[in-house]
């Protein structure tokens, strides 16, 4: 994907340039479709029961199994949690570290968190 096939995903990005992708970031066109998909459906079935748990457990596990493949990682080592200022993914129980051994995956991580967490945007 060149950078102009990358910056056509995000429709924002015809008119304005973005500074601001860590608070607020574009979205992609097609994380908008999922988005609305996900709504639409919530809208229809409802956003709770054990279905809809059992689902969202599912789903999980299938992003966390992603995710650990692209860090070639066990899913078991990766945690998934609500924003990057609480570490957004991150191995379980360690924070993330930069690792040069040729036996683990490379991980950049955060040691502090998202500034906007102690700095007034």
């Amino acid at each position: 994907m060149t950078f102009d096939e990358a910056r056509a995903l995000f429709p924002v990005l015809e008119r304005f340039a973005y500074l601001n992708a860590g608070t607020f970031g574009p979205l992609a066109r097609q994380t908008t479709a999922v988005m609305l998909e996900q709504l639409q459906y919530d809208v229809e079935r409802g956003r709770s029961g054990k279905p809809y748990i059992d689902e969202m457990i599912d789903e999980r596990a299938r992003v966390r199994g992603a995710i650990a493949e692209l860090l070639s990682a066990d899913p078991e080592r990766i945690s998934l949690t609500a924003s990057r200022s609480v570490r957004s993914i991150r191995l379980a129980g360690e924070p993330w570290r930069y690792s040069t051994s040729p036996t683990r995956a490379w991980i950049v991580g955060i040691t502090n968190g998202c500034p906007s967490t102690t700095k007034p945007m």
